[in-house]
């Protein structure tokens, strides 16, 4: 099996008579309103001899997967000839917009589901079903040889097991190792508290990598779908900055070089090879390789590169901000009242939004009630305030902008009160359609409904205690979770849980009833 790294998340992968393309991101202008680049540079793979693929794979459909550009500007023949494999998700907006780039051989795999090609490959998608975490994952098996290509998609405990009963341990693993949210990143804590988040968050995400690898069996690890970088003049101090749960390859080598992981870690540029046998690996490496990109001098010189295109981006969004205020008012109300309501009583907080600049102002909306104030009137609600300019207010309410790109892109502020995750209130903000708003009003009941088995469990300090077994976030099984200092933290998405206080949900609003037995 040889894979090409080509940047990001993206990959070529030849298996005996079979090539895979996956998650090309290629565009000039970045992701998420020019805020995503990738990192390092990939301007230097030549585009065309990617056609050689004969199936391709986009994993989900947040911009910097989903290269729109690219797949527009491959040719009629590849279009016509190619097979472009998705998961079969519900919402068909991925499958839509690949069809509208000129593709007409789409196969959606359901996740239980294989692809055996007539070269003797077998593929299989996997995917996550949270309507705010619509990600996939690639398992490629051909000759005795796997490669398990993760991504974004945060797989379950019992997924990874399942995987390795099936095919035995994985050979060639790869995963995103780097965080990628907007906590704290876009939230108005301290620079001292945004470290001290961002350094919890980092060691959660390399722990649960490290247990998928070791889970997974595998003994080759390809670090990719991050970090990305940010060379708009508003982001760059966001690049290499502690302050955000964004690290880099060598961070996450160091922390396996700590915990004594013996396998192969092999770090990739774009443009690199890499030929495994299932025995031996060897790499072929990029001449022009820049031997220093994790430096600030290589991201200013980077960001001199994609000035223009940055420019011609935002400017698809510049519209004369008038009524801006009077206009965000009807749009949050008719949010609350109207697009399913119970995902606004679900939020139940009094939410400020404030916008900045000309024709700007601030209202608060009563989730809850749907009710729209001057002033706050509510009692006993979290408070979360959303700021942003006048300039993004005005590209969101006129359609320039999806909330989801927008929530990607980091022009906002966040601030909560009392600092506890409310997911609802992020979901009532992001998600798009009626259809995924009802989902994931369904999908909290029937969490609540239908875990609710109990585990019972031993501490290190011999205490045993009950308690719910399935995280009441997204079902994840907690009977393994990691306990620490009284904590424990969910392994999927790092909900934690305050053992000494019943369970009490630490960073949500969650609990998982915990009953000392001795």
């Amino acid at each position: 099996m040889n894979i090409t790294d080509l940047g990001h998340a993206g990959f070529l992968v030849e298996c005996g008579e079979d090539t895979i393309l996956m998650d090309p991101w290629f565009d000039l202008h970045g992701a998420h309103a020019a805020a995503w680049f990738q990192y390092p540079a990939n301007d230097h793979i030549d585009l065309t001899s990617l056609e050689k693929a004969n199936y391709l794979y986009i994993s989900h459909w947040h911009r910097d997967h989903y290269d729109e550009c690219f797949l527009r500007n491959t040719s009629d023949a590849f279009k016509e000839r190619v097979t472009v494999l998705i998961s079969d998700y519900k919402y068909k907006k991925l499958r839509d917009w690949i069809a509208a780039c000129g593709f007409s051989n789409i196969r959606e795999l359901p996740t239980h589901e294989s692809l055996h090609t007539a070269g003797g490959t077998e593929i299989r998608i996997l995917r996550e079903d949270n309507p705010l975490f619509v990600d996939s994952a690639i398992l490629v098996s051909n000759n005795g040889i796997t490669f398990l290509n993760a991504n974004d998609c945060k797989m379950s405990i019992a997924e990874e097991e399942a995987i390795t009963r099936q095919y035995g341990k994985i050979d060639l693993y790869s995963a995103q190792f780097s965080g990628a949210t907007f906590h704290p990143t876009c939230y108005t804590y301290a620079p001292e508290r945004l470290i001290e988040i961002s350094s919890e968050r980092r060691r959660a995400k390399f722990e649960r990598v490290h247990a998928s690898i070791l889970r997974l069996g595998a003994s080759t690890f390809l670090p990719a779908a991050g970090p990305a970088c940010f060379l708009s003049d508003d982001l760059f101090h966001l690049n290499l900055n502690p302050e955000t749960v964004f690290s880099t390859s060598r961070d996450f080598k160091h922390f396996l070089d700590e915990h004594k992981w013996s396998g192969n870690y092999i770090e990739l540029y774009p443009a690199e090879l890499l030929h495994y046998d299932g025995v031996t690996t060897s790499v072929d490496r990029y001449e022009g390789k820049s031997e220093n990109f994790y430096s600030f001098d290589y991201l200013r010189a980077y960001a001199a590169t994609r000035k223009q295109h940055i420019e011609e981006t935002i400017a698809t969004y510049a519209l004369p901000t008038t009524n801006v205020l009077d206009n965000a008012k009807e749009h949050f109300h008719r949010l609350a009242a109207h697009h399913v309501p119970e995902l606004a009583q679900l939020a139940n907080v009094d939410l400020e939004i404030r916008i900045d600049g000309p024709d700007g102002g601030s209202f608060h909306l009563n989730t809850a009630t749907g009710e729209i104030t001057t002033t706050s009137t509510s009692t006993g609600q979290q408070r979360y305030t959303f700021a942003t300019s006048s300039f993004w207010m005005q590209a969101l309410l006129e359609d320039l902008i999806s909330w989801e790109d927008f929530i990607l892109s980091f022009r906002y502020t966040i601030t909560r009160d009392p600092d506890i995750y409310n997911e609802a209130i992020i979901a009532f903000l992001y998600l798009e359609t009626q259809e995924e708003r009802e989902d994931y009003v369904s999908q909290h009941v029937r969490n609540a409904q239908v875990h609710r088995e109990r585990c019972l469990r031993t501490l290190d300090d011999g205490k045993e205690i009950e308690y719910d077994r399935f995280c009441p976030h997204n079902g994840e099984d907690l009977s393994c979770a990691q306990v620490r200092n009284g904590v424990l933290t969910c392994p999927r998405h790092f909900w934690q849980f305050d053992l000494s206080k019943n369970g009490a949900g630490i960073n949500n609003p969650a609990s998982i009833h915990v009953i000392d037995i001795k």
